[in-house]
């Protein structure tokens, strides 16, 4: 657990109380990482960004088994 007391970031490490001058050092000293990026943000940007469906086919082709055709 990690508090602020008195202007300092508190932690407790093996039972003895540490302090350190910043809540991200205190953190990386309990082995506490920053919050994972949202996975559908780190699709977003990987994702090609096309202006239109078009340009989109162009690019990517098409294949007879991606459509359904209704009769």
């Amino acid at each position: 657990m990690i508090y602020q007391k008195r202007g300092r970031w508190c932690a407790r490490i093996g039972g003895q109380l540490r302090k350190f001058d910043s809540e991200e050092a205190a953190k990386a000293a309990l082995g506490i990482m920053q919050k994972p990026m949202d996975p559908l943000a780190e699709l977003a940007n990987k994702a090609p960004v096309y202006e239109s469906f078009e340009e989109a086919v162009e690019n990517h082709g098409e294949d007879e088994g991606d459509f359904v055709e209704e009769d």
